[in-house]
């Protein structure tokens, strides 16, 4: 287990063609009440000189900044793997390039390592303030398909649930892609998954199963103010969802050893079916129904063909 007596923090923040929305991002930085000791950009596209001006010119003259590419084959799980190697300071904060952090989110993210000062802790981060708890309708669903339903939890199957109801720091199996953040130490000796470049796909839980097996646990803090834009992706929503429930069968093989087969496929029967119920809520029709179809293809996929080279 790692002591961490500091709590310097590093921002990694992995891009790939979205120029303004990391200006944002990166304004929302310099506005924090304590800014971070350094700044590091994993240009996983291809960021320009011109934008490369503008983003200098964001960041605070006391605050460090480092532009690099990432190491080895393009994608999320790479970007922040590579960011983390060229970290300094003890605790790594890794924020996407859509994502505005409140003004207060450092300053409070250091009073939570300093309250919380545990070995066995190997994260925190916070949680979009736009994100919804499931209803009673989707609890019951959840029920029938064997879906946690409470906490940011991960069942023994691999698939996970959030709650935004929740109103102090609570442990949490998991934490979301587009701001988290660990202790260097522990990002170094587990980093996230790469299984299929580009865009991951449940690489954050993926990393949080890995984590709490190894005996660390990770907190959930809802005043650590997050906006995740949700820019327009790089990838397809068929691509997606085919990484989406192969990855989902990978996390179940590496993790899930003790539970039936029957039992998780019956689960993820359940999960690709939600994206087709979706659209009652949100109304975009087209995006779900890509996901699920791709998650139909790339379920069976996976359960047939397996993988013989998991880069977990």
């Amino acid at each position: 287990m790692y002591k961490v007596t500091t709590y310097e923090i590093s921002v990694i923040i992995p891009t790939r063609n979205r120029r303004d929305d990391l200006l944002d991002c990166l304004s929302a930085l310099a506005d924090q009440t304590i800014l971070p000791r350094e700044i590091i950009i994993v240009d996983d596209g291809d960021l320009g000189d011109k934008p490369l001006s503008k983003v200098q010119k964001r960041v605070p003259d006391s605050v460090s900044l480092q532009i690099t590419e990432s190491e080895g084959e393009p994608g999320t799980s790479t970007a922040r793997n590579t960011g983390a190697k060229a970290a300094s300071c003890p605790i790594v904060l890794i924020v996407d390039d859509d994502t505005v952090l409140g003004p207060t989110y450092i300053e409070r993210l250091q009073r939570l390592y300093n309250k919380y000062d545990d070995d066995n802790l190997a994260g925190i981060g916070g949680f979009d303030d736009s994100l919804r708890s499931p209803g009673a309708l989707e609890w019951l669903y959840d029920t029938v398909f064997f879906q946690p339903r409470t906490g940011w939890c991960v069942n023994k199957f691999g698939f996970h649930s959030w709650e935004s109801t929740i109103s102090t720091a609570a442990y949490a199996d998991w934490l979301s892609g587009n701001n988290a953040s660990y202790k260097r130490e522990v990002l170094l000796s587990y980093p996230f998954p790469h299984w299929s470049g580009g865009r991951e796909a449940l690489e954050d839980i993926g990393m949080g199963m890995q984590l709490s097996q190894s005996g660390y646990y990770c907190m959930i803090d809802p005043n650590l103010p997050v906006r995740h834009c949700e820019s327009k992706d790089n990838e397809t929503a068929f691509n997606f969802g085919v990484k989406r429930a192969r990855n989902r069968v990978r996390i179940f093989r590496h993790f899930g050893k003790s539970a039936p087969i029957l039992l998780f496929v019956w689960a993820l029967i359940g999960d690709i079916i939600r994206q087709f119920l979706a659209p009652a809520y949100d109304g975009m029709v087209k995006r779900h129904w890509t996901i699920g179809t791709g998650m139909i293809i790339g379920a069976v996929d996976q359960l047939i063909r397996g993988d013989q080279n998991s880069r977990l």
